[in-house]
């Protein structure tokens, strides 16, 4: 018989101490509904049962369900009302006077359930030791008599006892033997039955007593008896005789009555048939020795006088009846609810007649008759489906089968690989459409769990310890067809597995070595006892479904630990403490089990809270906070700590707070009570609303601090604004707002690079929250020089200049940090954040559109369907667009003059940024400079100058020493954007790779002439890649990430998308 998890649970709550000296019987089955009825404001666990409806329910998981509601939370037993018939208990001993230490072999084959099978033996030796088993054998250390005692649970838990009494050693009584004999052995209804014990002895004395139980309610007692038995069945006869020194011995066997004799019994109580006697239908009579019988109305026909009458011989009343066999099949493996099921009993058989009758009962109460039923379940279960055949002389035979029904849109399709080289087979070797078989595993073995989704719906396949700890988990399956697989190696930890999604129907143990692990439970004597009063805790509701507690482990949860099936403590504070049992069962196996315990009277946390004054307060606007409406319900508030969001801090119950740039802003205040317990709560402040942002919006007003930071009035050398940004003519056609861009920027100096259109998307898209959106991903950093000296500096083209053109510039203060644009290819995992360069001045974050890698089978794109966009928090999915902030650095290098200045930036995030190889190529020259384009720059072409404007900006790569190829190895020299512009001419807009860690430099300087960068580049950008890929590849697999994303993004790399 299988056994659900549930069924281990249920027998392992029914143990119970041996009853030691108890009868051989025992009292009439319950059906186990003394449990207690249902209330519906109760929450109960997996294996509680309660009384509803006049059924017992028990309980799979936590629920606060109705017992008959859906979803599986119950499973209905049984009507209250069944009674199930108890086993017998019977057992031989080899050797009935052993001396010390001598083997004794007990045998309980002899046992036996009426009604089903028995399924637990358990023995108690009256030394001290016990075992489990039909058969087992123990040696008795010491001389006396002991009571060994057999108790025996059949498959419905009913419990039989027998006992012996084994003497050992000499000078002790020796206990006698009981043997009868029968006679006849198989004797008929009505027919007198002969009971022996002569064959009984007792070695060192006589026999005082002797005690019959013939097994239908009838007993006797002497050494011969009879008996006759009026129906027939199988009949234990027990025989219990007693010596003169009160020792007592029993034996017993089985008697098979039958319902007709060799004699004529079949006949018997039968009338002749009478020629002037009216019959009908089923009516028998006995004529010329045979047994006859009416298959309709009939009167005066004789019996066997026609080939066709009424009559139908039965038989000669000598012959006796051979009871039919009964068996079925069905149709379906794995039913679901409402799925109809085909039972077939035409494989039933009678061996000297016909079967006349086929009754079935389908576990559920529902019944049906006939050779072919069909019936349909309701509900998701274990049905016991029995078959009852008579045959044409009334005899019967019964069998019956589990009926396990799944639901039908998750059925359990778990298979174990044992194809696999080397690899151990796991039993059972498959699960498929099965409830909640228990997995057999052997520890130290390697397994494969496939996990089969068959219904489409989410699922992952977990494997938990005691503790209820998921150890192991597959992905989630979410589409049908698909499979994921666990490998493993098995270890005594593991203890169940579960399919999170529908835990009713994929929960099953796992038996590492053949062991199943315990339940543990635990009882306290009080939940609330005083500092310095003992409490007692009890394991004693712990079991073991396979086997016995080896060991109880304690932990009190103040650092004392105790051991053993009970254990008792004493707080010395008062506090919340939580109790921890761990149960270890003979086999190793483990469970644990908590419960919270209060000691005197314990502190209760406040309860943090506050407003904010204005909610939504402009950018430089102060905001009050307070948290007056703070609480502690048996105390005061000791303190207040707030964090605004910003980096700013605060304690006190009120607070105010400036803040420098529109955004919202986390605010989170803490308080502590008298007591030292905390609370903490967050609300977020909008400050400013950049709803309102649009392609025109100024500088001044996206950065509402402008002025203050980025414009100070410099007007020294009479030039107003020290750098002025120049745009293309036609800017404003893009959407640009070219005069504020222009005149806005004062000295605080936006410089745009002559990028073409591509440059004013910049300008042209923001979203709501002031982030903007980029049709083309590049980085774009925003230089931005505040003097620091109101002494004028001459700076002179230095003959480089068409024309000269002299004008002032200031030192750039090594603390004036610049604000950078980067603009991430993808989202970089877990490092979406929105922390800036310039926390204190103005915060920028950006992204890029997957505008250019849109192609379906691209795992840069599958790699962001699952992100969230960390501004709006909406889901990027397959409409992905890659707004995501990631981290740089800026860090101020050269001598501190404005054109000797580098922005170095490093790639902080775990994947590789993409850079336009055209980054920053020209610093604004005018359009109307004649023959100029990407590809070539002359400095005599450059007509009009913006004050301050460098030549050129370069690109600088940082390569390992001794990687730079041809005139570059061992120097400093930078790879320029003109020469990564030229070498990738063919693809403008190919993008390179700053992989992680890896830095590039912007280099801003007073460059005399274009000879400077006429460098040999042939194949130079192909080595510095090669060279850091070789590095990326290196981190990305101490990552442990996916080579299939290196792969391709390394052929992306060499020639483009």
């Amino acid at each position: 018989m299988r056994h659900t998890r549930r069924d281990l649970l249920r027998k392992a709550s029914a143990l119970s101490a041996l009853a030691l000296g108890a009868s051989s019987t025992a009292a009439a089955h319950s059906g186990h509904c003394d449990a207690p009825d249902w209330d519906s404001s109760a929450t109960y666990s997996g294996g509680d049962q309660v009384v509803y409806d006049g059924a017992l329910w028990t309980a799979e998981w936590w629920t606060q369900r109705e017992p008959d509601a859906d979803l599986g939370a119950w499973t209905r037993e049984h009507d209250c009302d069944e009674e199930n018939e108890e086993p017998t208990a019977s057992f031989t001993m080899d050797v009935r006077s052993p001396a010390p230490g001598e083997t004794v072999s007990f045998d309980a084959s002899a046992s036996s359930d009426a009604d089903g099978s028995i399924a637990s033996y358990e023995w108690d030796f009256d030394d001290g030791d016990s075992a489990t088993g039909e058969t087992v054998t123990h040696s008795f250390d010491a001389e006396g008599e002991y009571t060994v005692t057999l108790i025996v649970r059949d498959d419905e838990e009913a419990p039989a006892t027998a006992t012996k009494t084994v003497a050992v050693g000499e000078g002790s009584n020796v206990a006698p033997d009981a043997s009868f004999t029968v006679d006849p052995a198989e004797p008929d209804t009505g027919e007198t039955v002969s009971f022996d014990a002569a064959g009984s002895s007792d070695s060192d004395g006589s026999l005082a007593s002797f005690e019959w139980d013939f097994g239908d309610g009838a007993t006797a007692t002497g050494e011969s008896v009879t008996h006759t038995y009026e129906t027939a069945d199988d009949y234990t006869v027990s025989l219990t005789v007693t010596d003169d020194d009160g020792a007592s011995d029993s034996n017993d066997t089985t008697v098979t009555v039958s319902g007709t004799g060799s004699d004529g019994g079949s006949c018997d109580g039968v009338d002749a048939w009478d020629a002037d006697a009216t019959y009908t239908g089923g009516d028998q009579v006995t004529y010329d020795g045979d047994l006859w019988e009416a298959s309709w109305w009939t009167s005066g026909d004789e019996p066997g006088s026609s080939e066709y009458g009424p009559w139908e011989n039965e038989g000669a009343c000598g012959d006796t009846n051979e009871a039919p066999t009964a068996s079925f099949t069905t149709d379906a493996s794995a039913p679901a609810p409402g799925e109809d099921i085909t039972f077939d009993a035409s494989e039933s058989s009678d061996a000297d007649g016909s079967i006349a009758s086929y009754e079935w009962d389908f576990g559920d109460g529902s019944a049906a008759t006939g050779e072919v039923a069909t019936h349909g379940y309701a509900d998701a279960g274990d049905y016991t489906v029995t078959l009852t055949v008579s045959d044409d002389a009334g005899a019967t035979d019964s069998t019956s089968t589990t009926v396990s029904i799944s639901d039908a849109d998750n059925p359990t399709q778990i298979t174990i690989d044992s194809s696999i080289d080397g690899w151990l087979g796991a039993e059972p070797a498959a699960i498929e459409g099965e409830r909640n078989p228990t997995i057999s595993l052997t520890s130290g073995e390697s397994y494969a769990f496939t996990y089969n989704n068959v219904d489409g719906i989410p699922h992952d396949l977990v494997i938990r310890n005691a503790a209820g700890e998921e150890l192991l988990a597959t992905e989630r399956v979410g589409q049908e067809g698909q499979s994921r697989t666990l490998e493993f190696e098995a270890t005594e930890e593991m203890v169940e597995y579960i399919c999170t999604v529908h835990p009713e129907s994929m929960v099953g143990d796992l038996a590492i070595d053949g062991n199943a692990p315990p339940m543990a439970g635990l009882t306290i004597d009080t939940a609330n006892p005083d500092p310095g009063q003992e409490v007692s805790f009890d394991a004693s509701e712990s079991s073991d479904a396979d086997g016995s507690i080896a060991s109880y482990e304690w932990d009190f949860g103040d650092g004392s630990t105790a051991t053993g099936e009970t254990a008792s403590h004493t707080y010395a504070e008062a506090g919340e403490y939580t109790v921890e049992l761990t149960v270890t069962d003979d086999g190793g196996a483990s469970a644990v089990t908590s419960t919270d315990i209060t000691v005197g009277s314990v502190n209760e946390g406040p309860t943090a809270s506050f407003s904010v004054d204005p909610a939504s307060p402009a950018p430089g606007e102060q905001a009050s906070f307070d948290a007056s409406e703070s609480s502690d319900p048996d105390g005061s508030i000791a303190s207040y700590e707030w964090a605004f969001g910003d980096d700013s801090t605060a304690t006190g119950e009120t607070a105010s707070h400036t803040y420098a740039g529109s955004g919202a802003y986390s605010v989170e205040l803490t308080v502590t009570d008298d007591g030292g317990a905390t609370a903490t709560t967050t609300t977020t402040v909008q400050v400013g609303d950049g709803s309102d942002i649009t392609a025109s919006t100024t500088l001044e007003e996206f950065y509402p601090a402008y002025d203050e930071d980025f414009n100070p009035t410099y007007t020294e050398g009479g030039v107003q604004g020290l750098l002025k940004n120049e745009l293309n003519g036609d800017a404003s056609e893009y959407g640009a707002d070219v005069d504020a861009i222009q005149n806005n920027a004062g000295d605080g100096s936006m410089q745009l690079g002559a990028l073409g259109d591509r440059g004013l998307e910049l300008v042209k898209q923001f979203d709501a929250a002031g982030v903007p959106r980029e049709n083309n991903a590049r980085i774009m950093p925003w230089v931005v020089g505040l003097p620091e000296e109101t002494e004028p500096i001459p700076f002179n083209d230095g003959g480089g200049r068409d024309g000269g053109l002299t004008a002032d510039a200031g030192p750039v203060a090594a603390n004036n940090d610049p604000s950078v644009l980067v603009q991430d290819a993808w989202p970089s995992g877990e490092q979406f954040d929105d922390d800036y360069l310039q926390p204190d001045r103005v915060e920028w974050s950006s992204g890029v559109s997957d505008s250019q890698y849109n192609n379906t089978d691209n795992p840069i794109i599958e790699a962001t369907t699952e992100k969230v966009h960390p501004v709006t928090g909406e889901s990027l999915g397959d409409g992905f667009t890659a707004n995501a902030p990631v981290e740089a650095t800026a860090e101020l290098h050269g001598d501190g003059w404005l054109f000797d200045t580098s922005l170095i930036f490093e790639n902080r995030t775990e994947v590789p940024l993409l850079i336009d190889g055209a980054i920053m190529w020209y610093v604004a020259p005018s359009k109307e400079a004649t023959g100029l384009d990407q590809f070539s720059y002359d400095n005599a072409q450059r007509k009009n100058f913006s004050v301050g404007h460098p030549q050129r900006d370069v690109i600088e790569v940082a390569l390992p020493d001794g990687a730079k190829p041809g005139p570059f190895e061992g120097t400093d020299a930078p790879l320029s954007a003109y020469a990564i512009r030229v070498t990738h001419h063919d693809n403008p807009y190919m993008y390179r790779v700053l992989y992680p860690n890896q830095k590039f430099s912007m280099t801003y300087g007073n460059v005399t002439g274009p000879s400077q960068y006429d460098w040999p580049v042939d194949d130079l950008v192909d080595v510095m890649l090669d060279t850091l890929h070789l590095e990326f590849r290196t981190q990305m697999d101490s990552l442990e990430q996916n080579t299939e994303l290196v792969d391709a993004l390394d052929m992306r790399n060499r020639y483009g998308n």
